[in-house]
């Protein structure tokens, strides 16, 4: 048989009537095979299949009618009561009207705080029951499990692009990359509440799940910053000859690289500190094994094709650099992982060919033939170089001292050969003054 019923529509506030609707429903019989089933209370387990079609009917229209669409996602006014009283007067489940709803909102579904936020109190209530899909019907559980797949989707966007959704854009992501911010994104709680929901989070299987979209989100921005430096790190890792200004550059974008990651991963620590996640991931570590890897390969790399031939001002910025980097993982207590950013591997042999270098200069300067009838002169000008260099390598000392011995024996050796120096020319000198008759000197007197 069939159902016909006009349902008055109102106007909210004023609950004004502007009009009727006529609902027709043509019920199948169980030849037709559909049928109805009852839980052990006697209610209707679900609705008949063709009222579910039905309803499926008018919330189309009206989803139409409020112009629904990725940030216009709840059903309000006239519309929303007549699907109440549709739901109601024809027993559709409330688990029907759930998931149906959701498919509708998972066909437009973004990674943003409202549609996040929507998602999980529809799904809520389903899920949280201990056999939920004992409790479904057929039609429900394959809509529940359409509904989970999307899910896994939009997770992934949410997480693996944590640090780049943005509430304001339609699609839920910036359009243009962006640095990190201190500020957890909106829909990053939400999502993680639909996570606990679609897994054990308990289970390592979820934990690690959940763990790599983090790794892929970290491998993403890393991979962003580094193309900054692309250009300056040859394929065949042979050094390349720069011009002055180049080369400037080169130094300037790697540190400022040094500096972005720093950045990237304060802002895990930011966010891990506002217990969004499950205590089982530690954000900053798992982002940081990345982040720190991958700075470090990069930095080998820049070292090879722009090796710094002196501790000059740039390259001492990129060894403090990188040394704070270092410092900073130890004082956030970050796990050391193998490959990450040694700040003293990285430049050990650059700074023990710098002291090599100098020693060299050093010792030519102090040769006999610069200080020969310098005298003095040459002695206080060599020992102000002398302080000059301590001063020169101070910022190398101070953060790792076993450099100092090997200084300061390259300074004495140019000492030696200054005195050494010294001491032949005053030698010269009086062997000159001695070898002349001294009654020349006395009738000159």
């Amino acid at each position: 048989g069939g159902k016909v019923r006009w349902l008055p529509i109102y106007h909210e506030p004023e609950q004004e009537l502007v009009g009727r609707i006529q609902l027709s429903i043509n019920i199948c019989t169980k030849k037709q095979n559909y049928s109805t089933s009852r839980d052990r209370n006697g209610h209707l387990k679900c609705g008949l299949v063709a009222e579910t079609v039905a309803y499926d009917f008018v919330l189309e229209v009206a989803m139409k009618a409020q112009h629904f669409q990725q940030r216009n996602l709840v059903l309000r006014g006239e519309w929303k009561w007549l699907l109440t009283e549709f739901t109601s007067y024809y027993g559709v489940s409330d688990a029907y009207v759930r998931l149906r709803y959701l498919s509708y909102v998972m066909d437009v579904a973004t990674p943003t705080a409202d549609c996040l936020v929507l998602v999980y109190d529809l799904l809520f209530p389903i899920k949280i029951k201990g056999s939920a899909r004992r409790t479904l019907s057929h039609q429900e559980n394959r809509i529940l499990r359409e509904i989970e797949d999307q899910l896994e989707h939009i997770l992934s966007l949410a997480f693996e692009n944590y640090k780049a959704l943005d509430e304001s854009s339609l699609s839920g992501m910036l359009d243009v990359f962006q640095p990190a911010t201190g500020s957890p994104a909106p829909a990053l709680a939400p999502a993680v509440k639909i996570y606990n929901l679609l897994h054990d989070i308990e289970s390592p299987d979820a934990q690690l799940k959940l763990c790599r979209y983090f790794q892929v989100a970290a491998k993403k921005r890393s991979r962003r910053h580094l193309a900054e430096t692309d250009a300056f790190v040859t394929s065949n890792g042979q050094g390349t000859l720069m011009d002055v200004v180049t080369l400037s550059s080169a130094y300037q974008k790697i540190i400022s690289l040094c500096l972005n990651i720093r950045k990237e991963i304060c802002t895990d620590i930011q966010i891990h500190n506002q217990h969004l996640l499950p205590s089982s991931i530690n954000l900053p570590n798992i982002s940081s094994c990345i982040y720190s890897t991958e700075l470090c390969a990069r930095l080998r790399a820049f070292l090879v094709a722009c090796p710094p031939e002196s501790p000059s001002s740039l390259v001492t910025e990129l060894v403090i650099a990188t040394a704070d980097l270092q410092k900073d993982l130890i004082s956030w207590n970050i796990d050391h992982v193998k490959g990450g950013v040694d700040a003293k591997e990285l430049f050990h042999s650059h700074i023990i060919s710098w002291i090599r270098d100098k020693r060299l200069s050093l010792l030519d300067a102090c040769k006999f033939d610069k200080v020969k009838w310098s005298g003095v002169r040459t002695q206080h000008y060599m020992h102000e170089r002398f302080k000059k260099t301590l001063s020169e390598y101070e910022f190398i000392l101070c953060r790792w001292p076993e450099y100092t011995v090997v200084l300061k024996n390259a300074i004495a050796d140019a000492e030696k050969a200054l005195e050494e120096a010294v001491d032949k020319q005053y030698a010269n000198v009086l062997s000159q003054l001695l070898s002349k008759p001294w009654w020349k000197f006395w009738t000159r007197s």
